[in-house]
């Protein structure tokens, strides 16, 4: 059996970003997914972009469905998925993106067997291109489904991985009322300051390139690895021999992790206690990080580049003719509060147990995203 048997596909609509609004028609854009929605399962009305321009009407969903992009810029990066559950929003899939519905299976069960390894692996080989990879509909709808469950367990095992994606989401949304504490005490003591260059800022400097060599492997974070909760993905494994040229950035004690890119908040947070970061991660060049004085401190540099104000003025100083980031030295521009060592320490000081909170339910979120590995590999190879 083949995939085109069971589903209907709605291609890519043409999605401009200058086009996206808060008002129109819900809309999901490639890089929305890579951003705000890999592998999670979201309703329609939550969708956070709208398209402005008029869609006919045989491309409009309004059903349940499964929207993941069709192109990535690294084979091993190919595999990110967001379910939409309707709740009476109509939506649309926007550019480079496969939109799928169906009413011959179970669709969340779709969800998770195409979230397999297995399955991820037999996308990559359908990829075409030289620099960026596409996955054509032709090629994806020829898929092989014949190792497909019956119905009945089918959703036995939607039943059980959604248990643990239920798990994991009540932990995110923990960690994120979490986030918001700290928010309230980094504006609680610098809302009244004036603002200077963070390069003028003491207590902290730029991590410079470089890893220690090693034996056996290690896992590689690239951007797409995290997401706005942390780390999602770990399933990256490199050797030092193998290990891609982007994979040369050392996380140390103390040191706190942005993407450069622009619009992509991700973040990254290593303190001492935090040995199995420290021993068996590689970060990619894609972040830039700062490595700080003491852990207050780190605390204070935390709370600073989470914040909206941060990421609001890292995004005005992004560069670049496609791929807009920033570098070391428009880093070293961007306005934040004027704070001195001893503030930073105060702040520092008050985020210290929530901080610590945020860290333990991300170990768990991460045994928990075990589990759910162990169970797609158990059901789907």
């Amino acid at each position: 059996m083949k995939l085109e048997e069971i589903i209907k596909i709605y291609r890519p609509n043409t999605t401009s970003r200058v086009d996206l609004s808060i008002e129109g028609i819900k809309c999901i854009h490639y890089g929305d997914i890579y951003k705000n929605y890999s592998n999670k399962s979201i309703t329609s009305s939550s969708i956070i972009n709208s398209f402005t321009k008029t869609i006919k009407s045989e491309k409009i969903i309004n059903s349940d469905s499964i929207i993941f992009p069709d192109v990535t810029e690294t084979v091993e990066d190919f595999g990110h998925f967001v379910y939409v559950q309707f709740d009476n929003v109509n939506y649309i899939n926007g550019t480079h993106t496969f939109a799928l519905t169906t009413t011959e299976c179970n669709l969340k069960y779709l969800f998770y067997y195409l979230q397999s390894v297995s399955t991820k692996a037999k996308l990559r080989q359908l990829l075409k291109g030289d620099t960026v990879f596409q996955l054509s509909a032709k090629d994806f709808l020829k898929l092989d489904i014949s190792n497909f469950h019956t119905i009945n367990f089918q959703q036995h095992i939607v039943d059980t991985i959604g248990s643990i994606d239920d798990l994991i989401e009540n932990l995110n949304t923990i960690n994120c009322k979490i986030n918001d504490l700290i928010q309230i005490i980094f504006r609680k003591h610098t809302h009244h300051l004036n603002t200077t260059r963070i390069g003028n800022l003491k207590g902290y400097s730029i991590i410079k390139s470089g890893i220690k060599t090693f034996s056996g492997t290690k896992v590689y974070l690239n951007t797409a690895s995290v997401n706005e909760n942390g780390i999602s993905s770990n399933d990256y494994i490199i050797t030092m021999k193998d290990k891609p040229s982007r994979a040369n950035m050392q996380p140390i004690p103390n040191s706190v992790w942005f993407a450069k890119l622009k619009d992509s908040p991700k973040f990254l947070y290593v303190r001492d206690f935090m040995e199995y970061i420290l021993n068996n991660y590689i970060f990619s060049t894609g972040f830039m990080g700062l490595v700080c004085d003491n852990s207050y401190v780190s605390n204070y540099m935390y709370s600073l580049i989470t914040s909206k104000q941060f990421d609001e003025n890292k995004n005005a100083l992004s560069i670049g003719a496609t791929m807009q980031g920033i570098n070391n030295d428009s880093f070293k521009e961007i306005q934040v509060p004027n704070v001195n060592i001893n503030l930073m320490t105060t702040i520092g000081k008050e985020a210290e147990s929530k901080i610590k909170f945020i860290y333990y339910n991300k170990k768990k979120i991460e045994r928990l995203t075990l589990l759910k590995k162990n169970y797609l590999k158990k059901f789907f190879g």
